[in-house]
């Protein structure tokens, strides 16, 4: 199965919502401050990231 269909299938953006909503204060803030980075470095590796719908390769 595809992951983009995996993921709506089993509904993974709601429930990471729901999940990231269940935890503290303090460890939301870590999450989201670590997702901010992987982003932040992600926006500097553009080339080098697959395309969306390619086979996962550069």
């Amino acid at each position: 199965m595809k992951n983009g269909r995996w993921m709506a299938l089993n509904d993974v953006a709601a429930r990471a919502r729901l999940w990231l909503g269940e935890q503290s204060p303090a460890f939301r803030g870590d999450l989201q401050a670590f997702a901010a980075g992987i982003n932040a470095y992600a926006a500097g590796q553009v080339a080098a990231l697959p395309h969306p719908g390619s086979n996962g390769t550069p």
